[in-house]
């Protein structure tokens, strides 16, 4: 979706002025859900396995997270936090940096942006339909992964992103501890 909703960007050039290839990872396998991160002296967080990648929001001092494993079920999440009404989009379209020695043979990882749901007057719902696209309900128009409507109604308007990071778990809550955590329950 990059290269249809900005034609003209860039991606980072291969030739990085050190020896090691760009696409290898020196760290294979770190990011297995089961493994235990290393240099972490103190217990992780309980709540979430510590390898579990999550998305984060901050709004008003108040800070939630998003564990990626929610995003089988929940490719779009309509939510509201601590006042503002948000929207997650997550695509299953990145290669995991951190799984193979090379990149490209790694697997797919979800990736994930945060938006306000509140469009001018219009308090949004979203879904992501079996064409796998995302549509708002009020109006019908496509939207894509980055808050961008690109049909319909709506078309050419944007979304206003939310402040997030994308992090593993043990890091976000080693010094986030007080962070809620999303449940689809």
């Amino acid at each position: 979706q990059f290269a249809l909703a900005y034609p003209a960007g860039q991606g980072l050039s291969r030739h990085t002025g050190f020896r090691r290839n760009y696409g290898d990872n020196p760290y294979r396998g770190y990011d297995d859900i089961n493994n235990v991160p290393f240099l972490l002296s103190d217990p992780a967080d309980p709540r979430l396995p510590a390898m579990e990648r999550v998305v984060n929001i901050s709004v008003n001092g108040k800070h939630r997270v998003y564990p990626f494993s929610v995003f089988d079920e929940e490719p779009v999440i309509n939510d509201k936090f601590n006042g503002v009404s948000i929207v997650i989009f997550s695509m299953d379209d990145a290669a995991s940096a951190l799984d193979e020695r090379s990149i490209a043979d790694s697997r797919i990882i979800p990736s994930a942006t945060v938006f306000r749901r509140q469009l001018d007057d219009l308090l949004l719902d979203f879904e992501k339909r079996d064409d796998g696209n995302f549509y708002d309900v009020q109006t019908g128009s496509q939207w894509n992964l980055f808050g961008q409507a690109v049909a319909g109604p709506l078309h050419g308007k944007e979304l206003v992103d939310v402040t997030n990071g994308v992090h593993f778990a043990f890091a976000w809550l080693a010094f986030h501890p007080e962070s809620e955590i999303y449940s689809s329950l």
